[in-house]
Order: C-alpha cells, then structure tokens, then sequence
C-alpha cells in the first residue's frame, strides 16, 4: 500500500535520516526528526521495507510538530 509520491525505499537495519517513512505493506507511518541508529520491522505488519520522503528543507522558525503543520508566514521570518 504505498503512497504514490516518490520516496527512496530503504529496509529494516539501515540508518534512518530524518524524514516520513510509510511502510509498502500496510501503509504504517512514522517520522523522524534526527538521524536515527538503525530502522526497526515495522511494528503493524513486521514488512522490513519503507518508502522514505526525506525532509529537503529546515526553515529556522519550524521547532515543534504544531509549527510544521501551522508554519508562520514566509515574510514573518526572512531578514530585510
């Protein structure tokens, strides 16, 4: 059941980056904010598989889930 955007897949015991991992089999998702040790099974369906979409960018004023989601405006932050 994965998505339909492109991501890179990556497999259980590989080193994590920061990022959304789906898994191909049930579609089980989960983030990552740093770099992790090692990628675990997935804990729904035990598949060894996910399809990444890595974070490409880090703005300075995003620090919380609720910042992501609700991001202040673009002129809010950028210095003049």
């Amino acid at each position: 059941m994965a998505s339909g955007k492109s991501g890179k897949a990556v497999k259980a015991g590989e080193k994590g980056s920061p990022g959304k991992y789906v898994c191909i089999d049930c579609g089980y998702e989960f983030e990552l904010s740093a770099v992790e040790k090692d990628l675990k099974k997935c804990p729904m369906c035990a598949c060894e598989e996910y399809q990444c979409f890595p974070m490409t960018a880090i703005r300075p004023d995003v620090k919380t889930p609720e910042d992501a989601r609700n991001p202040p405006k673009k002129r809010d932050y950028i210095k003049k």
